[in-house]
């Protein structure tokens, strides 16, 4: 009990630094992509050079921000790895007092489910509107990923200690049997990123590269909803092997 009691706390404490983590991550590409558009016209005053130093370097600063965030929030559960690789028992009490949990914070979870989602959703509206204005398109862009960074701050905000709740139930995602499948997963997710980054920093500073980030970001959205398609042809692969 003492164990779940801590362990679901350290989660609650850490979702909402893990979900600003999240939104730093994804907003950090916009002053790049916003301030070279502006340096394309003369009326702003700004050079390219410029622009790019000072996308690049909030980009930096948010990813640095981000990276301390997850590794601190990491640290702090790190001897509860166990609850997502092993399987376990649980004492008398500790069922009855997660599913508790459980339920009172299904509300929550549902309604901040619905905003992230709704967030995502509408983030294409801006892409449409100004989709026959050249000068537009790129700030469009910037809005879409604005709308997409709060979106995944209340879906990772939601999701954390949802998760935490079916580590120790052992349900949703991590099943005895899911838990092996996430291991294969983890593998495969650790090769797919450093191959993408492999493409990126070849494309963006190769020999024949562009050496354009404000270009070559594009990668890492393809990559992310690649991804998606990757993690889900694993969960078929398995369901038809089972």
């Amino acid at each position: 009990m003492s164990q779940a009691q801590e362990y679901l706390t350290l989660r609650k404490q850490s979702s909402l630094k893990i979900a600003f983590a999240t939104f730093l991550c994804v907003i950090s590409p916009i002053p790049l992509i916003g301030l070279t558009t502006l340096s394309q016209y003369q009326r702003f005053h700004m050079t390219e050079n410029l622009a790019v130093s000072l996308g690049l370097s909030f980009l930096i600063i948010c990813i640095t921000i981000a990276v301390i965030l997850f590794c601190l929030c990491a640290f702090k559960v790190k001897k509860y790895e166990f609850l997502e690789k092993e399987d376990f028992s649980l004492e008398n009490g500790v069922k009855e007092y997660t599913f508790k949990e459980k339920e009172e914070y299904q509300d929550r979870y549902h309604r901040y489910q619905i905003i992230g989602i709704a967030l995502c959703i509408l983030s294409a509206l801006p892409i449409f509107i100004f989709l026959n204005y050249e000068f537009l398109e790129s700030i469009a862009v910037c809005i879409l990923l604005f709308f997409v960074s709060i979106g995944c701050f209340f879906l990772v905000l939601a999701g954390t200690y949802q998760n935490a709740l079916d580590k120790i139930l052992q349900t949703g995602d991590y099943t005895p049997k899911q838990k092996k499948n996430n291991i294969l997963k983890s593998k495969i997710s650790t090769i797919y990123w450093l191959v993408v980054t492999a493409i990126f920093l070849y494309y963006t500073f190769g020999k024949n590269g562009n050496g354009q980030m404000q270009y070559s970001w594009i990668i890492w959205a393809i990559a992310g909803v690649l991804f998606g398609v990757v993690m889900i042809v694993i969960d078929l692969i398995n369901k038809r092997r089972d």
